[in-house]
């Protein structure tokens, strides 16, 4: 999981941050590549809002060497959900690389949130291991 402080956002995006919802989680994501893996670039990028099998679908899908990256973004607060879709996709994504013929690879599945505290990774699970955290307090 990581975490993407309110403030840098809102510094990045001024008043504009108010209608961005998890889209500026996104584009914060994009131009800082590095929180999601060291070495990850924007030529690994492979789009956004990806559907698969299953009515899957993962906010962003990223390829570096043999590793795929399935993020889901979420707004602060909202993980059971995120945690949920994320193994609805990773499962999804997984069969359609055997149907289409791809061996499975390593799966990175990261759910990426608002927050208020520092930029920070929480845990990266891979599929095998989900831990799901508990909903912050309101």
């Amino acid at each position: 999981m990581v975490e993407i402080p309110e403030k840098d956002l809102r510094d990045m995006f001024g008043w504009f941050r108010q209608g961005m919802d998890e889209w500026a989680v996104r584009t914060y994501l994009l131009k800082n590549l590095r929180v999601l893996e060291e070495g990850l670039n924007i030529d690994n990028f492979i789009g956004f809002n990806i559907y698969f099998m299953k009515k899957a679908e993962v906010d962003m899908l990223f390829r570096k060497d043999a590793t795929y990256y399935l993020v889901e973004t979420k707004q602060k607060g909202k993980y059971s959900r995120g945690w949920n879709q994320l193994k609805a996709c990773v499962g999804s994504f997984i069969d359609e690389m055997i149907e289409h013929g791809e061996e499975p690879r390593e799966i990175v599945a990261i759910l990426a949130t608002s927050s208020a505290q520092s930029v920070r990774k929480l845990t990266i699970q891979k599929f095998d291991f989900w831990f799901e955290p508990e909903e912050p307090p309101v």
